[in-house]
């Protein structure tokens, strides 16, 4: 018997892509929560979205990120998008390569998977966590929370991360395998929202603006310009809340806490990006002598949002929002320094808001203590692991998912080679 441990994407597709080639194979799925698949209705904002075709290795991230990659391209998001058919799963790829069940239901693709594996006849085990696995003349044999040993033949552990821990990625699969002799990374949450300085954001929150985010690292804190280093640069919806901000930029830069410790990081907005900081300028000029008999407060009135051009007035220093907006030629706060505001609005990063906002966990067990072609541990023969809680992960859009169905299938190949060996 293969048992796997963890009943989400990546323990479901394993035990899928077993039964279906070598629908003989006894499979067993143990979920330690009531019900299988439950971070999968997660995934997309709900939506679902499986696999991205612009898939590329720079997508993805780990201390072997090379060998990942190999996985991938072993089974690639054209060999998912098929196999999803073939479970009844039509999809629909819109223009960011981003690759969704036509539904934009992650319910109905949940659905699926679980009839596929009924009618395979593969065993669902339910409410019950693997404590402890111990390997015992060619046997492996699984200690749960409650109940009986479980005695199998071959062992996958695809119980995710540390993300999420309501939705069941609680870690334990790295405890698991640490027990068993495997190197567990530094752990930390990535694709979470970014927590930054809030004290010129405040009145921000719930306010959402297409911007750029770049982000920059010093290696001293205490003067964040000598060595400072462009880290990360992404456009897109950014939204202000009152840790800080969060949108698909804000939450794929937030893995550079994992990769730049003991580093500054400085979050640098650019809410003008179709335009330089000269051409800016030059607009708030003409503004200017267009509406200079208009209040201050209502300067950018027309512009920018309301809220985001009184924000950057006070900080720019324009003293009382009242007076008429011909006097920012008149003194310090003028168009080039709102410019500067409008194009390069900085703020200190913080930290992020921690695994259980996080949707996918940076680090894991090291994926060079694996096979490169199976994900058979190189320590315990007959022991496999795959998705999450291997040291990869990837960029928010459809990534993280296919990691999981690709080491699953490289996982579950091996598994049945070894099967029809063994006959």
């Amino acid at each position: 018997m293969i048992a796997i441990i963890g009943g989400g994407a990546a323990g479901m597709f394993a035990a899928l892509c077993i039964l279906t080639q070598n629908p003989c194979a006894k499979v067993m799925v143990i979920e330690k929560m009531d019900r299988v698949g439950k971070k999968l209705l997660a995934t997309g904002n709900g939506c679902c979205n499986f696999t991205n075709i612009n898939m590329r290795e720079k997508n993805f991230h780990g201390s072997d990120t090379k060998a990942a990659w190999n996985i991938i391209e072993n089974f690639p998001p054209l060999n998912v998008i098929r196999f999803f058919e073939s479970i009844g799963i039509f999809s629909v790829t819109e223009d960011n390569g981003r690759v969704y069940p036509y539904s934009y239901q992650a319910q109905a693709v949940l659905d699926c998977l679980r009839f596929k594996l009924a009618s395979l006849g593969a065993r669902i085990v339910t409410g019950t966590a693997i404590k402890r696995i111990k390997k015992e003349g060619g046997h492996f044999y699984l200690q749960p929370d409650s109940g009986n040993e479980i005695k199998c033949e071959k062992v996958v552990i695809a119980c995710g991360g540390a993300s999420y821990k309501s939705l069941g990625s609680n870690g334990s699969g790295f405890e698991l395998l640490k027990t068993l002799g495997h190197t567990i990374t530094k752990l930390s949450p990535a694709l979470t929202q970014l927590k930054t300085e809030t004290e010129h954001i405040k009145s921000l929150e719930g306010i959402k603006l297409n911007a750029v985010l770049r982000v920059y690292g010093t290696p001293e804190c205490n003067n964040i310009f000598e060595g400072e280093e462009e880290l990360f640069c992404e456009q897109g919806d950014l939204l202000f809340a009152n840790y800080g901000i969060s949108g698909p930029p804000a939450l794929a830069a937030s893995a550079l806490l994992h990769e730049n410790e003991g580093r500054c990081l400085t979050a640098r907005l650019d809410f003008m990006p179709e335009y330089t900081e000269r051409e800016v300028t030059g607009i708030l000029h003409e503004r200017i002598k267009l509406l200079k008999d208009t209040v201050m407060e209502d300067f950018f009135t027309g512009m920018l949002n309301k809220r985001l051009g009184l924000v950057i007035l006070k900080r720019a220093g324009a003293g009382k929002l009242s007076q008429k907006s011909s006097v920012l030629e008149e003194n310090a706060v003028n168009a080039e320094k709102l410019a500067g505001l409008i194009k390069n609005f900085s703020l200190k990063v913080t930290g992020t808001k921690g695994f259980e906002n996080s949707q996918v966990t940076a680090g894991g067990a090291l994926l060079s203590e694996f096979n490169g072609k199976t994900l058979e541990s190189k320590i315990i023969k007959g022991l496999y692991a795959a998705g999450e809680v291997l040291d990869v992960y990837g960029d928010c859009g459809g990534y993280n998912l296919h990691w999981a169905f690709a080491s699953s299938y490289a996982a579950a190949l091996a598994l049945c080679a070894g099967e029809q060996k063994g006959k």
